[in-house]
């Protein structure tokens, strides 16, 4: 990305640009030239664990625990929602909430085998769907992993898990609250 000068202060930081896509037709050095990491040999999953894949829609899936490769954190983060293994949590990924189409799309990542997810990666969730581009099926992932620093790093591998933390728009669900809190109390901790 690069930072532009607002429209209001004309600083520097005012407008932050990017394209994910070629050409970027606001650059005008080839220094400015702003890209998707990807293509540069430098995926997302090497950072975050997991990729965006997938642009999912028509239809209403739910969430469900994994039931292997769960390390002590993933366990702990599941079991304070009093969440085991393959518990399910019925339409969270919906293009629909309360009769009428979510204000935004059904986006997600997954696990990808380009080598560059990193080996500790614990999948808490997953999301099978159908209706998808460029795929027509697909899975999107929660992941966690802990970084050789010792940090911890969490995906919640889809755009609307925010939907469900307090209801902001369309319903919440105190179970990924939970998690939600959960992971953040192990990172303040850790």
């Amino acid at each position: 990305m690069r930072l532009s000068p607002g429209n209001v202060t004309k600083e520097a930081s005012g407008i932050i640009i990017c394209y994910k896509t070629d050409p970027d037709p606001g650059a005008t050095a080839q220094i400015d030239r702003t890209t998707a990491f990807r293509s540069l040999g430098m995926p997302e999953n090497a950072l975050i664990g997991a990729m965006y894949v997938e642009h999912a829609h028509g239809g209403s899936y739910p969430l469900v625990v994994s039931d292997s490769g769960l390390g002590p954190e993933a366990l702990e983060f599941l079991a304070s929602a009093g969440l085991a293994p393959l518990d399910t949590i019925p339409n969270v990924l919906d293009d629909r909430t309360n009769g009428s189409p979510c204000p935004s799309s059904l986006e997600g990542e997954q696990l990808v085998a380009n080598g560059k997810t990193p080996s500790t990666i614990q999948v808490l969730m997953r999301a099978l769907f159908s209706g998808g581009l460029p795929s027509p099926s697909g899975v999107f992932h929660t992941t966690f992993y802990i970084a050789p620093n010792g940090s911890g790093v969490f995906d919640a591998g889809f755009n609307e898990w925010g939907r469900f933390l307090g209801g902001f728009y369309g319903p919440s669900d105190v179970r990924i609250e939970r998690v939600t809190k959960s992971v953040l109390d192990w990172m303040i901790a850790h």
